[in-house]
């Protein structure tokens, strides 16, 4: 399992300094790591074990194609939101993208 966050750019503009800090960003990170292992065992069960996690950063089209080719999957599932006005009704932005963009299968799941 894969779960892309994107960077927060810019500042809080207050006396502390720029937003997020370095502490901000691991406990960010802890809690999305914790979600999909959630997720996955609300979904698998014990053999949620099984599966491999991976958080990454980044442009969430670019590291979900990346990852998918240094895992060597066989096949990406993708879930759609389709919230994005001006987007297609059906899918979502980023799973759209990774469908036309992806070297391997994708399933989008809604």
């Amino acid at each position: 399992m894969v779960h892309v966050y994107q960077d927060v750019e810019g500042s809080a503009g207050s006396w502390e300094g720029p937003w997020p800090h370095a502490d901000q960003v691991e406990r960010y990170i802890r809690f999305l790591r914790q979600e999909l292992r959630d997720a996955a065992r609300d979904v698998l069960g014990d053999r949620a074990d099984a599966v491999s996690m991976h958080v990454e950063r980044g442009d969430p089209v670019k590291r979900l194609n990346a990852c998918a080719e240094q895992l060597h999957a066989d096949m990406v599932v993708i879930g759609a939101t389709g919230k994005r006005v001006g987007q297609r009704l059906v899918l979502g932005s980023v799973s759209e993208s990774v469908m036309r963009t992806s070297r391997v299968p994708v399933a989008v799941v809604h």
